[in-house]
């Protein structure tokens, strides 16, 4: 289903609807949704689809034929905003706007028995290399583009259990999307799959530095002393960080490539005795 929330291209969301809805009415016309708007020009969404302008005017005219939520309309508005700015000042104003109308979008929890989501350190980096490739099955492509490489066999075995569970879906092209921008556990929890996950992903990443340039890299990290409420404080802003970098990626209107970023947060002391105790 095409989600205007997961869009960050107004027009290319208005060719994904239209091709949605003809799909499922063939007799669903240009014609027919200008008329739902109350609009008579019948060139009007024509040129708007080969690159044109939204007319202001016409905005509030197309949530309406679109029968968008309050939510949805308003992330529409700032797309149009955000597309059609007339200066570069304008357009940080309405990706501002869009970031923080996303902040209360959900994300696809995984239930129990999709864990193994996180049994091959492959299968998250597929699923973000689905978008790189349009939704294309070319398991020789998609395993050439992992870094470190995977076979075809393991492609296509991602591909599969990605749709199988959820994390993928068809398109009304037949191709395989994202079936959510977002993806969580939900709320923290143990698991062996998790575990396993993040240390092999360590042994992964080191593979991957002896096969990477070195601009491509960004290293650095901090030793710190702290207190333990201040290292609680220091946890919640990373969590904060790392969901702005998540709704940064899924607005990203043309992915080029799949990045790995880890948080690693941990002591490397022993407590003193002043701090025992403490949460």
């Amino acid at each position: 289903m095409v989600r205007v929330l997961e869009s960050f291209d107004y027009r290319r969301f208005l060719a994904d609807w239209f091709e949605e809805r003809r799909a499922a009415d063939p007799s669903f016309s240009q014609r027919e949704f200008l008329r739902r708007a109350g609009i008579t020009s019948s060139a009007v969404l024509h040129r708007i689809l080969k690159g044109g302008k939204l007319p202001s005017r016409h905005v509030e005219a197309f949530v309406t034929a679109l029968e968008l939520s309050s939510v949805e309309a308003d992330h529409f508005r700032n797309l149009v905003r955000y597309e059609d700015a007339g200066s570069v000042a304008e357009r940080a104003e309405a990706y501002e706007a869009l970031l923080r109308g996303r902040s209360g979008v959900p994300m696809y929890r995984i239930p129990d028995d999709a864990m193994r989501f996180f049994q091959r350190w492959y299968f998250p980096v597929v699923r973000e290399v689905v978008r790189l490739v349009d939704g294309e099955e070319d398991l020789d492509r998609i395993s050439r583009l992992v870094v470190p490489p995977i076979t075809t066999r393991q492609a296509g075995d991602a591909l599969r259990f990605l749709e199988r569970n959820g994390f993928l879906v068809r398109d009304a092209r037949g191709r395989l999307a994202q079936s959510d921008p977002f993806v969580s556990t939900g709320m923290p929890r143990k698991s062996g799959h998790l575990e396993s996950f993040h240390r092999r992903n360590l042994e992964v990443n080191a593979q991957a530095l002896d096969l990477l340039a070195s601009e491509d890299v960004g290293m650095s990290s901090l030793t710190l002393a702290v207190s333990r409420s201040t290292y609680a404080r220091m946890r919640r802003e990373l969590a904060r960080f790392r969901k702005r970098l998540l709704e940064m990626a899924a607005e990203d209107p043309a992915p080029e490539q799949v990045f790995h970023l880890n948080f690693l947060f941990l002591p490397r002391s022993r407590p003193t005795a002043k701090s025992k105790g403490m949460p």
